[in-house]
């Protein structure tokens, strides 16, 4: 199965790309974002099963992606992440 990128982005006015999506060989949705840090790879992380939570740098909204399989990954804001807020 042939590969599909599509890109995520925030909802903000200057519309940052926050990760890609597309289906991999096996015919799984997958979520991929790249941490670069000046053009150096920092981190990279693909995400093919659950939920993932992503912020905007430019507005700082958080994002949640739902990952369904045999759909497309569904970007939403939600309010930041309780696991973020149990340290304060």
């Amino acid at each position: 199965m042939p590969k599909r990128d599509h890109q995520l982005r925030c909802f903000c006015s200057t519309e940052p790309l926050l990760a890609t999506y597309g289906v991999d060989d096996e015919g799984r949705l997958y979520v991929h974002v790249k941490i670069y840090k000046q053009r150096r790879i920092f981190g990279e992380v693909i995400v093919t099963e659950g939920i993932v939570r992503l912020i905007c740098r430019e507005c700082f909204r958080w994002h949640k992606v739902n990952i369904k399989q045999h759909g497309e990954a569904v970007l939403s804001e939600e309010p930041v992440p309780s696991e973020l807020l149990a340290g304060t």
